[in-house]
């Protein structure tokens, strides 16, 4: 996956759900300062965390969020107060 499709795969979600990006392209120290791998897609640009802006919302659509994700190629990693989205 280029970083172009992964552009356009993140805002295709972006657009279709109530979610809000909290993380994306991050410089090696920002990086380590949250605890990031050494390996991070974050460092490529090809990475997202993403925040539900409604947890109604949430409950409701975080099953379609995945599968939605899923058929773009895109993993989704549930990281507790976040969901992390990178190349699958």
């Amino acid at each position: 996956m280029t970083r172009v499709d992964f552009d356009a795969a993140a805002a295709t979600l972006e657009q279709q759900f109530d979610i809000s990006v909290t993380s994306a392209t991050r410089t090696r120290s920002r990086n380590a300062a949250v605890g990031g791998s050494v390996q991070s897609f974050h460092l490529m640009g090809m990475a997202r965390d993403y925040v539900w802006d409604n947890e109604d919302e949430r409950k409701r659509d975080v099953k379609l969020f995945r599968r939605r994700a899923k058929q773009m190629h895109l993993q989704v990693i549930s990281e507790g107060d976040h969901d992390h989205v990178e190349p699958a």
